[in-house]
């Protein structure tokens, strides 16, 4: 059985970047630049509830992106949920749920994952109970080098677990790029695709081809 197409290219990324343009140290425009030297082939830039709109460059593609979050700081936990090609802006009611994230995102067509969910110090049953994301972070690599809380594959097999829901997720690594010193290029994708078109990289991301 082949488990992946031979007549495919295999790409790097990274789908969890931050620039300036929210909490990240550096801009758009230097943040790409980083990674095209570091040999990435594409990444998502997203910004807290900012909207970035994406774009296809010669031989390096950029995911549009956001990061829309809910900090509760009574109960000490957090959760931040990942949106990749995305058409526009998320309209996020007031008094949002952390569903109602999710809601948004797929409202623009794009792709939400649970982000990092032991540094949001999330229950299993938080992740169980929430609907329609695709897939979880279980490599958060600022989470590693800032709290020793980078690794969230436990989530992966207990959400599974749950035979009630449609609940077998993807499984996904990332950089959470902020500070651009400690959190750089620990964690990526490897993305066997035909190309690097946008709609190529989100299929074979949706199919898990990667």
């Amino acid at each position: 059985m082949e488990l992946f197409n031979e007549d495919y290219s295999w790409y790097k990324g990274n789908l969890h970047t931050h620039t300036n343009m929210s909490d990240g140290l550096i801009s758009p425009e230097e943040t790409i630049e980083l990674y095209r030297r570091a040999e990435y082939d594409f990444i998502a830039i997203t910004d807290h509830n900012v909207f970035y709109e994406g774009s296809e460059q010669d031989n390096f593609t950029i995911l549009s992106g956001t990061e829309e979050h809910i900090n509760d700081y009574d109960a000490r936990k957090a959760f931040h949920i990942v949106g990749i090609d995305i058409d526009g802006e998320i309209n996020i009611p007031l008094h949002a749920t952390p569903q109602d994230l999710i809601n948004g995102i797929i409202q623009q067509n794009g792709l939400a994952i649970l982000a990092h969910p032991a540094w949001s110090l999330l229950t299993h049953n938080d992740a169980i109970n929430l609907r329609d994301y695709i897939g979880i972070e279980i490599w958060n690599t600022v989470s590693e080098a800032r709290s020793n809380r980078g690794c969230s594959s436990s989530f992966i097999d207990t959400v599974a677990s749950n035979t009630s829901k449609n609940s077998i997720k993807l499984i996904f690594a990332v950089d959470d790029t902020h500070f651009y010193s400690d959190d750089l290029f620990g964690g990526y994708i490897m993305l066997n695709s035909p190309s690097l078109s946008t709609k190529d990289i989100i299929t074979n991301i949706k199919r898990g081809n990667f």
